[in-house]
């Protein structure tokens, strides 16, 4: 017989949740608590190296459901009532969240809010079709610029950041910081991205930024990067889910687009090490792969709130939460889920009085019921607390709290600075250039002018002193003996015309390099083979000569990268 293991895992969290609201109700006063049904989705039973940051979620949701239910003052945050959790599989994919929405709301007992999903593909379906229930949505993952569209996602509340708002300022301040006015955009094809990619191409346009291409796909980015590279574009910024986000960084290393003349700008959210997998469809190693992902910089929630002493959910924060707080292993997103839990309650709570002016009660509730849904939506922008994630207040937005801005540094995320508000703090010190220096936006030309050594120059005057000499002796000698035969038969005047040529030649060395002090203009470029230096003579001197000089002139050219 074969085990599905996530009904295993449904069965076995809901039998917990069961057993915590059963606890919890036999310690009550005698006052029998109502059961509130929450239906819950998540990314579970993922092995891939991507996406296994996703798999503590479910833990964290019960653990704040536990938190909540057996909290000694459960009646200040639910009013007699008592929440539990359903769940299903939605995955990062909206068929499998279409399924999950079916699943849960033919599945008794009625649903009272959905709770989820983390992807926005996922939750813009969900959260577009829960709506023909009236059945509100509250996501504690998803962050596309779409779900900010009430009129098509009314009943949608979130715990996310909404990407145009947070991310999108978060990265035009560190452009800004560090003085890059030139960038490439390269974007996958999903909603997520492109309204986001949208909403920044205007504040960069806003901010004098020059956009040198704006590159969109779908699977194959292989042609985006070669106009990215075409461009000479050095600050990149991706926009991409993980899965895909291995064929660009792969696309990326054979095209030799990364290195220490570039910055990559992408998603902060993705799971540590994300691009450490093995992939049969993607032909690099994870070295190489580490090798591009090295130094980049991504913008996320702050994943943690790093001073637990403020968390604050309106109610005392007992042992049981401390414990989980500084000791929980559920992975980098726990604390959002954790903290959605707690506003799914929080936004119940608040919605009681609201429906009581009404004269309803949440039990009330069915599906079709429009009036109390739009009641609970409303009820959540009126939450606010200091949770596990840091300071959450959610607006029609999304969640108004602080951006996290990390860098990959030995294939670990480093925490280098924060957003919020509008400032931008940065700890330069924390932050890893592989050339001590930040990287430019662009490839730069230097004209530097450098003069003649002077024994360069006295080495050659008198070199050419002698020449013009000789040069005058052999012009006199043919003229002298112009009417002899042998100088007839020579072409006289072609030797009169050569020799005055050399002579004016070793005139122009002469007074170039003693009496003018000529100097020379050198060009310094990068290039991918090493520091390119070309002397250009006013005279217009033979090539060879030319670079015979140059070993001679003492060039001095600085390095832009």
């Amino acid at each position: 017989m074969t085990l599905d293991m996530p009904r295993l895992i449904h069965y076995y969290l809901m039998a917990i949740s069961l057993a915590i609201a059963i606890t919890s109700e036999s310690e009550s006063q005698g006052k029998e608590p109502m059961f509130l049904h929450v239906g819950g989705f998540f990314i579970s039973e993922l092995s891939n190296a991507q996406f296994t940051g996703y798999n503590g979620t479910i833990r964290a949701a019960y653990s704040a459901l536990q938190h909540i239910n057996s909290h000694p003052d459960v009646d200040e945050i639910l009013q007699g009532y008592r929440l539990q959790m359903s769940w299903q599989p939605s995955q990062c994919d909206p068929a499998s969240g279409l399924k999950a929405l079916y699943d849960t709301i033919y599945t008794e007992p009625t649903k009272i809010m959905l709770f989820g999903p983390f992807c926005s593909t996922a939750a813009q379906r969900i959260a577009e079709t829960a709506e023909q229930w009236d059945l509100a949505t509250f996501s504690y993952g998803a962050s596309s610029a779409a779900l900010s569209d009430k009129s098509r996602y009314p009943l949608f509340l979130r715990t996310a950041m909404a990407a145009p708002d947070k991310h999108n300022p978060a990265r035009l301040a560190l452009l800004m910081r560090f003085n890059w006015k030139k960038v490439a955009l390269i974007t996958q094809n999903e909603d997520l991205f492109t309204q986001t990619v949208k909403a920044l191409l205007v504040d960069l346009e806003e901010n004098g930024i020059d956009v040198l291409t704006n590159e969109l796909f779908d699977l194959d980015p292989s042609a985006s990067l070669a106009n990215i590279k075409k461009k000479d574009a050095r600050i990149i910024i991706a926009s991409f889910y993980p899965d895909v986000g291995l064929h660009v960084f792969c696309e990326a290393f054979k095209q030799g687009v990364y290195g220490p003349k570039f910055v990559w700008m992408t998603e902060g959210w993705f799971n540590e090490g994300w691009w450490a997998v093995t992939d049969k469809q993607v032909d690099c190693t994870t070295e190489q792969l580490s090798e591009v992902a090295e130094g980049y910089l991504g913008t996320s929630w702050l994943r943690r709130n790093p001073d637990l002493n403020t968390i604050d959910f309106g109610v005392s924060t007992t042992s049981e939460m401390k414990e989980y707080f500084e000791d929980n292993d559920d992975g980098p997103f726990a604390p959002i889920v954790y903290d959605g839990t707690w506003a799914v309650a929080l936004t119940l709570n608040a919605s009681i009085c609201k429906l009581a002016n009404k004269s309803k009660r949440l039990e009330d509730y069915y599906y079709g019921n429009r009036e109390m849904a739009d009641i609970i939506v409303d009820a959540g922008y009126d939450v606010s607390f200091t949770g596990y994630s840091g300071r959450l207040s959610i607006t029609r937005n999304g969640r108004d709290g602080v951006v996290r801005i990390a860098q990959t540094q030995d294939n670990n995320f480093v925490a280098v600075g924060t957003y919020a508000n509008g400032l931008l703090a940065l700890h330069e010190d924390k932050i890893a250039w592989s050339t001590g220096k930040i990287p430019r936006d662009s490839p730069r030309t230097v004209n530097i002018d450098v003069e003649i050594k002077e024994d360069a120059v006295a080495v050659f005057s008198s070199f050419a002193v002698v020449g013009t000499l000789l040069a005058i002796g052999f012009l006199a000698f043919n003229i002298r003996y112009r009417a002899e035969r042998i100088i007839r038969m020579s072409s006289p005047n072609l030797n009169n015309a050569i020799a005055i040529g050399c002579i004016l030649v070793y005139i122009t060395v002469i007074l170039l390099g003693s009496v003018f002090r000529q100097y020379y203009a050198t060009i310094c470029k990068d290039s991918d083979v090493g520091w390119v230096s070309t002397t250009v003579e006013l005279a217009s001197l033979q090539k060879k000569a030319i670079d015979f000089i140059n070993g001679l002139i003492p060039v001095k050219c600085e390095k832009y990268i």
